[in-house]
């Protein structure tokens, strides 16, 4: 599948990509590049901590920021 950069910088994911990939209007991205090859790695962004980059007992602090439980009971000592 090819797609092109329109005049705003913003690339065009096709839909029948974004539905096998269940990704929606919203979905955040994490977004990776290989120079040497001009490769782009799109994935959607997965919740972890932000301080130790677990992924269980998370509580949501802002936007996409998030803080497990342990790391908040050490941020309460």
């Amino acid at each position: 599948m090819k797609t092109k950069i329109d005049s705003a910088g913003r690339i065009g994911i096709p839909k029948k990509i974004r539905l096998l990939l269940h990704w929606e209007a919203g979905t955040h991205l994490d977004i990776s590049i290989n120079a040497d090859t001009g490769e782009m790695i799109l994935r959607k962004t997965e919740k972890s901590c932000i301080c130790c980059g677990t992924k269980k007992n998370l509580f949501h602090l802002k936007d996409e920021v998030y803080l497990c439980s342990s790391c908040a009971e050490e941020k309460q000592k």
